[in-house]
């Protein structure tokens, strides 16, 4: 699944950049983690129980949890040291 994941990625990074030049706009094309970002926050949202379009609606005590986890993720495997403020 992941590896499906990352080739979208990749592939809309690669659309992106050809469209771009071909529109002759004279901006630097999104990179894979400007997707990735975004794919992030729909995900988020989709977890919560949000719309990932308008952000409305959503369980804030998931939201919570997820990002608690990250922290514990964070402090776990890069050592972060203070709990971030939410």
């Amino acid at each position: 699944m992941m590896r499906r994941v990352f080739a979208a990625l990749d592939e809309a990074t690669a659309t992106a950049q050809v469209r771009i030049r071909q529109a002759g706009i004279d901006i630097p094309p999104p990179t894979t983690d400007a997707f990735m970002a975004i794919l992030q926050q729909a995900v988020f949202c989709i977890l919560c129980r949000a719309d990932p379009k308008t952000f409305e609606g959503g369980d804030k005590r998931i939201a919570l949890a997820i990002l608690r986890n990250g922290s514990n993720i964070a402090r776990h495997h890069w050592g972060l040291e203070t709990e971030p403020s939410l």
